[in-house]
């Protein structure tokens, strides 16, 4: 028995069978439809492992891309959870009540200082009110 195709030849048929399955045979057809000449075992063998390699690189480099956005991602969050407790303890311990009147998103300076003012001007009306 041969494989016209791949120019070997096998002494039983079950391998005969299993070159006919394998991947290099299926690489042979297409070279022969192509005109090429056929790629030997060892050829075949060499081709395959740098194949190889290079997808499990190209996996490796995919693995660190996404390393790097998930720490990107969890630095973000952070940062943003960071953000968030500065704006909630930005504000001075004042009665709940006077933060309705006043938009939250002022900056600390402004907000201390106008609530200042207004506890200033409550205290001179309740005291000539009296």
């Amino acid at each position: 028995m041969s494989c016209y195709t791949c120019n070997i030849e096998y002494d039983d048929d079950t391998s005969h069978r299993d070159h006919i399955k394998s991947e290099i045979h299926t690489l042979n057809l297409k070279r022969k439809s192509r005109k090429q000449k056929p790629m030997s075992l060892d050829e075949f063998s060499a081709l395959k492992n740098t194949v190889e390699q290079q997808i499990s690189e190209k996996k490796e480099c995919t693995s660190n891309k996404r390393k790097k956005r998930r720490e990107k991602r969890k630095k973000q969050k952070f940062e943003e959870e960071k953000e968030q407790e500065f704006q909630i303890s930005d504000y001075p311990p004042y009665p709940s009540s006077l933060y309705n009147i006043f938009d939250l998103n002022m900056k600390f300076e402004v907000s201390h200082i106008f609530i200042s003012i207004l506890y200033f001007v409550m205290n001179l009306i309740i005291i000539f009110k009296m």
